[in-house]
């Protein structure tokens, strides 16, 4: 196995840690987008209930209303922590993908380089 043929496994190995990386990050986009969700959902139901409520409601007297709104909050701040885990999730993934991102340019132009010296030792044979 030569050294172009070395630099090429490299860069196979460093692509496909690229890759995996991307789809880590993908899927805590996603993680992100739902949770953004949830939260827009709870604060539009927690609105819609509190203008449907009557005074006169049964469930607004025996207090169903209140802990309806409790619950409504603890879930929120549910959902506030694990986005903000998420979210540091993605930091951490960041500054990993930009290392891979950067430890694969660096293979390809390694196999590159690699291939031009072949090349040019290559021509000079033919010329001897």
């Amino acid at each position: 196995m030569n050294r172009t043929q070395k630099l090429e496994g490299v860069k196979s190995l460093s692509s496909l840690k690229y890759e995996v990386i991307q789809m880590e990050m993908a899927k805590l986009k996603e993680r992100e987008a739902t949770l953004r969700d949830t939260l827009r959902q709870l604060a539009a139901s927690k609105r819609q209930e509190a203008t449907l409520r009557q005074p006169d409601d049964s469930a607004l007297i025996a207090g169903a209303g209140i802990r309806w709104q409790q619950w409504v909050d603890q879930r929120r701040a549910s959902v506030n922590m694990e986005l903000a885990q998420t979210l540091a999730q993605k930091e951490s993934c960041i500054a990993r993908m930009k290392l891979a991102f950067s430890r694969n340019e660096a293979a390809k132009g390694l196999v590159e380089l690699a291939r031009q010296k072949d090349k040019v030792k290559k021509q000079r044979r033919s010329f001897e």
